[in-house]
């Protein structure tokens, strides 16, 4: 009982944090929703076809999909890495661990303006 202040960050945030302030009274939770599951992002990447320099631009997405890259992604900002394989760093939950919300990347844009709403109605800057 009582009242707790919360906030909708990415997890990577949060061990981000963490890295640097051990002792920060932060925790992640990862809330269930009666068996709907945790929402989701992605990160993605791309060369525009506007790059002055596609050849160096593809260069980088072959290096940030690579098992070498995807390590360093998951190292550094503590993202899930993508390639089988490559492990995770040991601060986050294990992928599995919990449930996902299985909602279509393609509905994720037609969500957004019902998702603020919601989010401004329950009173979340």
């Amino acid at each position: 009982s009582g009242e707790k202040d919360i906030g909708l960050v990415n997890h990577y945030y949060i061990y981000r944090h963490l890295d640097k302030h051990p002792d920060a009274p932060i925790a992640i939770v990862l809330p269930d929703q009666n068996g709907m599951g945790v929402a989701w992002n992605v990160a993605g990447i791309a060369v525009s076809k506007y790059s002055k320099k596609p050849a160096l631009a593809q260069k980088l997405v072959e290096f940030l999909i690579s098992d070498e890259g995807q390590r360093v992604f998951a190292e550094v900002n503590r993202e899930y890495p993508t390639r089988p394989g490559v492990a995770a760093a040991p601060q986050i939950p294990a992928a599995g661990s919990y449930k996902v919300a299985d909602v279509p990347m393609s509905k994720l844009g037609s969500e957004r303006s019902a998702t603020l709403d919601l989010i401004e109605a329950v009173g979340m800057p």
